[in-house]
């Protein structure tokens, strides 16, 4: 199940905790059934990023979410700068506060070099990025597969009791805006190359993976915040209508 993250309601703030209700819908179950893994996707649209490292937001955004009984939570949009180590221990800690204790697997970036310092220390934020937490069921059945050395995608190998393979994708494709060294798209030409495409390139990455994984005979189930929507066109020539396209052939 994916949704992203809802607009604030009046007189809120960015600290509030969402209401599932308002975020799901009133006809979601909150009451997970037996026997059931709940995974959830969501595009979370920053999480707490501060020299202070106060958490607030990643807790309160968190605590929306635990209600919902989450066995997979899957976040695009981290906004964290992973390569910061003190902004990825005070992360983890609040996750597995939250949460319980379990597994967090995130995608560093590349682009957070030691050359860009606030205040002496590395760059607290960048935006983009993607993390997955897995709580305790499922981490002992897991291993962490791949992420992404530009912070566009994670993968986790899930295997079943009957040697069954599950790969766990989260995801998170740039939009093509912004004019600042740190936006998205412009963090991946520092390593793609000035003329490239990122958000080709992203999805060109993503299916070489895909295409990997079910070779080796893995289902997929794919997390993503692609920044576009699917059209009716036959035959397509790029975009997510062509990266649907070769999924289903």
């Amino acid at each position: 199940m994916s949704n992203q993250h809802p607009s604030p309601l009046p007189n809120s703030t960015v600290n509030d905790p969402p209401d599932p209700l308002e975020t799901w819908g009133k006809t979601f179950n909150t009451a997970k059934p037996p026997n059931v893994y709940r995974f959830i996707f969501q595009n979370v649209n920053n999480l707490s990023a501060n020299q202070s490292c106060d958490t607030t937001t990643t807790s309160n955004k968190l605590a929306g979410i635990k209600s919902l009984d989450p066995d997979c939570i899957m976040i695009a949009e981290a906004g964290i700068n992973w390569g910061n180590t003190r902004q990825l221990r005070a992360t983890r800690k609040t996750f597995f506060d939250i949460l319980g204790e379990g597994s967090l697997q995130t995608a560093h970036n590349t682009y957070a070099t030691h050359s860009r310092l606030i205040s002496g220390n590395a760059l607290n934020s960048i935006p983009g990025g993607v993390c997955h937490w897995m709580n305790k069921s499922l981490t002992g059945c897991g291993v962490h597969h791949h992420s992404d050395h530009l912070g566009r995608f994670t993968i986790a190998l899930l295997i079943g009791p009957r040697n069954q393979g599950m790969a766990v994708i989260t995801a998170y494709r740039p939009v093509e805006s912004g004019n600042n060294d740190t936006a998205v798209a412009n963090q991946h030409r520092k390593v793609l190359g000035t003329d490239s495409n990122p958000r080709e390139a992203c999805l060109n990455a993503l299916l070489e993976q895909i295409e990997w994984l079910q070779q080796q005979g893995y289902s997929v189930l794919l997390g993503m915040d692609a920044n576009e929507g699917i059209s009716d066109e036959l035959f397509p020539s790029n975009g997510l209508d062509l990266f649907s396209r070769n999924l289903a052939y």
